[in-house]
């Protein structure tokens, strides 16, 4: 499935991921939330690697919980080495 954004966020975030998630869909703007659309049978991380490469972007939540994340700068490199802003 193609994406128009990934949106990368620590899980202590997910009640802001959800409403900013649900505002781009009003506007008809695809949106990847890892919470909500990974699959129960895919891990984790293979899931958000190909949602990335699939995504016209990734869009960082910034919070002092993303910055201590030891998944932020995974998520970040996954984009910048698929050329996904």
């Amino acid at each position: 499935m193609q994406y128009d954004v990934l949106l990368s966020y620590a899980s202590q975030d997910k009640h802001i991921v959800d409403r900013l998630a649900a505002y781009l869909e009003y506007y008809n703007i695809r949106v990847f939330v890892a919470h909500r659309d990974t699959p129960a049978d895919v891990a984790w991380a293979n899931a958000i690697s190909e949602a990335v490469r699939y995504s016209r972007m990734v869009v960082a939540l910034y919070s002092d919980d993303f910055n201590s994340s030891p998944w932020l700068d995974r998520e970040l490199a996954w984009a910048y080495t698929s050329g996904v802003p």
